[in-house]
């Protein structure tokens, strides 16, 4: 549990050589709606983001040819 003012984070890496390539992860939020986020982010840039409380859920996010 993380408190005001905390964060956590979790990172891998994965190259895709060729082709359009997919993650694919499930997530859970419980969270105060607007402020705290569960944020995606693929080389720096934030692909998805959520708040509030949401049950277990799948996403895909397709990504270029590259190393993330």
């Amino acid at each position: 549990m993380i408190t005001h003012n905390q964060i956590s984070s979790i990172s891998t890496s994965v190259e895709i050589p060729y082709l359009p390539g997919s993650i694919k992860f499930s997530f859970k939020v419980s969270t105060e709606v607007g402020y705290d986020k569960l944020i995606f982010y693929a080389n720096g840039s934030v692909r998805g983001e959520w708040s509030g409380v949401q049950a277990w859920t799948d996403t895909t996010f397709v990504l270029n040819p590259g190393n993330y």
